[in-house]
Parts: structure tokens; C-alpha cells; sequence
């Protein structure tokens, strides 16, 4: 039998996941623990909430506020959210490049990179 292709289905889901979890902060305000930063933190790098919050110079009380609202906005258990966290990290990656900035980034999150900054 030919063998499937994990990634696809995973890649897909995560898609999904780094665009929940940039809606939670969609103009970048949240300068202390944003979400996306506090989830790779936790779910890609394993790190306590204490850990996290000196990363973040925030307390422990904002990380755990950030976690809950994470998960409770994520219908996905902690195990899942691990595997996806290594493509949710390159996403966050590749929007955060310098060379990015004229992507049209809600655009991109669905597949239409050339939408938006249309003239004409």
C-alpha cells in the first residue's frame, strides 16, 4: 500500500490553529505574553508557566490567563496542540520574515495571497 501523507492533514489543522490563535491578538497589541508567543512557548518548547513568564516579563498569573484562554479557544487537547506547534512556529516564522511585510496576511491564512492590496 502506498503510504499517506501525515503532513498534509496536520499542516491543514495547523493552519487553522495559527489563525484561532493570531485572532486572539489580531493588531498585535499584547505586549506582555501574547498568545501566539505563550503557546509555542508551553506546546513547542515545553516550558513552565513560571519559565514563561520570565521569558515574557510578565507574572505567572497573566501566562496562566493567556494558557487558559488558549485552550479554551482551541478545541484541541494539549497532545495534538504539541504535534501541531512545530507548524504553527514555522507560520509564525514565515509572517514574522522581513521579507513578508506585503504579504496579505489574512489573505494568506486562506490560500489567496493576492487579495487585498488590489488597485484598480
Amino acid at each position: 500500500p502506498e503510504p499517506s501523507q501525515p503532513d498534509e492533514p496536520n499542516l491543514s489543522l495547523a493552519a487553522k490553529v495559527f489563525q484561532l490563535l493570531t485572532a486572539l491578538d489580531p493588531d498585535n497589541r499584547l505586549r506582555k505574553a501574547p498568545p501566539i508567543k505563550v503557546f509555542l512557548l508551553r506546546f513547542r518548547q515545553n516550558r513552565s508557566c513560571s519559565v514563561i513568564a520570565r521569558i515574557c516579563h510578565c507574572g505567572k498569573s497573566l501566562v496562566a490567563l493567556r494558557l487558559s484562554t488558549i485552550q479554551r479557544r482551541l478545541p484541541w487537547k494539549p497532545q495534538q496542540l504539541q504535534e501541531l506547534s512545530a507548524h504553527v512556529e514555522a507560520m509564525q516564522d514565515a509572517v514574522s520574515d522581513s521579507r513578508a511585510r506585503k504579504i496579505y496576511r489574512s489573505g494568506a491564512i486562506y490560500g489567496d495571497e493576492s487579495g487585498g492590496e488590489e488597485s484598480g
